[in-house]
């Protein structure tokens, strides 16, 4: 197996996408132990995975600010030279990114091939997630093993939690008078994309077998346009 010194994780995508992508960094630090691991992520999920104990340095792209239009894409691309990566696993793979990873002198880019910006990757994976016949973090852990060159298992999903956090959940449980001690099970009702969400009585057959096998407080979270 090849060692790399440097390795850049490129995840700039949404919330549940980057938690899902915290399952293969177990595996990755394992298979590659004296590695530098880095991740490239949104700024509204620095905090999920900023302090991770399998990851070295987490950087933003922040379109909305700092790289912003061209001038801020260069400047990204020179935060990202500066830290010499010798490869690049792209997750979220769009035409910013492979663009980056590669004005950004990275030698080995790994991606999928879904964009015409795929030529510019060294390594491109043909992208079969949209047909739904694998969890995405199983997608994930196949990227690991492509790098690896070996089967790994997969990790546990793992995300900070700061403690601005924590006491902004329990000022939510002592205004709602939800008992903390309890065994406490989210479920998410929305969805980035409508076509991803779920019928309702599919939640509501989850939500009757959970309470069935768990004496837990069961709370509904979601965006204000799905509080109906």
């Amino acid at each position: 197996m090849k060692s790399y010194r440097n390795i850049l994780i490129i995840r700039t995508d949404r919330i549940g996408d980057v938690v899902l992508t915290t399952s293969i960094l177990q595996p990755l630090r394992q298979c590659f132990p004296k590695s530098r691991i880095s991740m490239l992520v949104s700024p509204v999920t620095f905090d999920l995975v900023n302090g991770h104990k399998d990851i070295d340095e987490v950087f933003v792209d922040d379109r909305a600010d700092l790289h912003k239009g061209l001038a801020g894409f260069l400047r990204l691309i020179k935060e990202i030279k500066r830290k010499d990566f010798d490869v690049a696993i792209i997750f979220h793979t769009k035409k910013r990114t492979n663009a980056l990873c590669y004005f950004a002198g990275i030698p080995r880019r790994i991606g999928y091939r879904n964009n015409k910006f795929g030529f510019l990757l060294t390594d491109s994976l043909t992208d079969q997630r949209h047909l739904g016949e694998k969890h995405e973090t199983q997608y994930c852990l196949e990227v690991v093993q492509y790098l690896a060159g070996k089967k790994v298992l997969l990790g546990e999903n793992k995300i900070m939690i700061n403690s601005q956090a924590e006491q902004w959940a329990e000022n939510l449980f002592k205004e709602n008078k939800i008992d903390a001690t309890r065994k406490i099970i989210a479920i998410h009702l929305g969805a980035s994309d409508p076509a991803k969400c779920w019928p309702q009585e599919n939640f509501i057959e989850v939500i009757t077998q959970l309470q069935k096998k768990y004496p837990a407080v069961i709370l509904l979270i979601g965006a204000q346009n799905t509080s109906n």
